[in-house]
């Protein structure tokens, strides 16, 4: 069902109602989105948006490939999206580099990070993954 000439970065959604393209995804490896996880990720940014449940659910379940992507994120200043993929992905991170910062999180939050109680999410995960 793949079109083999299709271009990458047309499997990007377009915005947040891109129903077909989000639901297309599930017919691809993740070696073969590889290149655009990247641009995956950022439709977790908000899951207020329709399509982001959708997107989610793809890439946790195919989360052992993409793991070394979350890392990044979780160094920006975008704690609203921190909070969402720790969130999402609480049960499955496994990298110790995330790890620290979620530790880092849970135990010396910035208030940026407090008042997005990204904090009390941090504590939880470290909590119930014994870290």
């Amino acid at each position: 069902m793949k079109n083999e000439n299709q271009n990458i970065l047309e499997l990007i959604p377009k915005d947040k109602g891109d129903y077909k393209t989000a639901q297309n995804l599930k017919k691809y490896t993740v070696a073969e989105l590889k290149s655009i996880i990247p641009k995956l990720l950022e439709w977790i940014q908000d899951m207020n948006w329709p399509i982001s449940g959708i997107v989610a659910e793809y890439l946790v379940d195919n989360f052992r490939e993409i793991e070394n992507e979350i890392y990044p994120i979780l160094n920006t200043k975008d704690d609203i999206w921190k909070w969402n993929v720790i969130n999402i992905f609480k049960n499955l991170i496994e990298d110790e580099k995330s790890i620290a910062i979620i530790k880092r999180i849970a135990e010396n939050p910035t208030e940026m990070e407090k008042s997005e109680e990204l904090d009390l999410l941090c504590k939880e995960v470290v909590e119930k993954r014994k870290w």
